[in-house]
């Protein structure tokens, strides 16, 4: 086994077990926010965001991870923002962003799994931005940020990062693990693409054709494996079966469209929400903020009289376990 597919597999396990007790999840973050005014999770997400930022670049200045913006260097407006938008409707009609599909389907939800199962199928034959075709850079790709703008970028992460921090609430009630596990997990994927030339996203499995990523995959298969360990020994592990035809039906919509989405986008709100911005790309902001706006518009229709509500799900099984 490689090192790249060593690390990975580590952080993966890691990541899965803290995923899995501490209920991250970025569709869950903006429902907290929408549906009951709690920035709680939504903070430990902008920390690990801002946390991922500062460690990439730090390691880039060091010497030990060269700078790069793929796969969002063809990344191209219009494709962030229908990525984006796309995927952020998608993640709240299968309850839950790509990483937490993982975590559900690997804790035995057969609904979760069908969702993931066409996320992937679908991610895989969309090029992101639609524009890797021809391999060439798009006139309308957004690029990365310019030099010049690099160190004040990270240093208002940093600064965003301390005030974030300073919330003794994160800490008292345990959510800090994760961010700081995910931060680290892109840290290391950066530095492991500098010595094995290997795209080191998180959670970002290069599609359109390109070669995959040892250490992303092996994030993956780590996280679902981390995950089945840790609800298998809290007694949380059960297997349940699809359920009412039209919980599938949302659930198979939503993988549909964030299948499209992370095509698009070139990720999740992981792969490119957290490793993309980290890098410094200009697409992966673009498609984050898109991805907030399509699950905000979404989660305010589903909680409506009309449509199956939202509001329950989440106050029974804390955004789908």
């Amino acid at each position: 086994m490689g090192s790249a597919a060593l690390i990975g597999g580590v952080f993966g396990i890691a990541l899965g077990i803290s995923f899995e007790r501490s209920h991250f999840c970025s569709m869950g973050a903006v429902a907290d926010v929408v549906l009951f005014g709690s920035w709680r999770r939504a903070r430990a997400w902008l920390a690990a965001v801002a946390a991922a930022a500062v460690l990439v670049t730090v390691a880039v200045a060091a010497g030990v991870a060269e700078p790069t913006a793929a796969p969002w260097q063809t990344l191209t407006l219009p494709a962030a923002i229908a990525g984006g938008l796309a995927f952020g409707v998608g993640m709240v009609l299968a309850g839950g962003c790509g990483a937490r599909l993982v975590v559900r389907a690997a804790s035995g939800q057969a609904k979760a799994l069908a969702a993931l199962v066409v996320l992937l199928a679908i991610a895989a034959a969309v090029p992101v931005g639609l524009a890797n075709v021809t391999g060439e850079v798009p006139d309308m790709a957004l690029g990365t940020l310019p030099s010049w703008a690099t160190l004040p970028a990270a240093a208002g992460a940093l600064l965003a990062l301390a005030w974030l921090l300073a919330d003794r609430k994160l800490w008292a009630m345990q959510v800090i693990p994760t961010p700081a596990l995910i931060a680290l997990a892109v840290g290391a994927g950066a530095t492991t693409t500098a010595y094995s030339g290997q795209p080191g996203a998180l959670v970002y499995v290069p599609l359109g054709g390109a070669a995959g990523s040892t250490f992303a995959s092996a994030i993956v298969v780590g996280t679902a494996v981390g995950a089945a360990a840790s609800a298998a020994l809290a007694g949380r592990w059960r297997l349940q079966t699809l359920g009412p035809s039209d919980d599938v039906g949302r659930h198979l919509v939503g993988g549909s469209l964030m299948g499209v989405g992370a095509g698009l986008v070139g990720g999740g709100t992981l792969g490119a929400g957290v490793s993309g911005i980290a890098s410094l790309a200009l697409g992966p902001f673009v498609a984050l903020l898109s991805m907030v706006v399509g699950a905000v518009v979404a989660l305010r229709l589903l909680s409506g009289d009309g449509l199956p509500s939202l509001r329950r799900l989440t106050r029974s099984r804390r955004l789908a376990r």
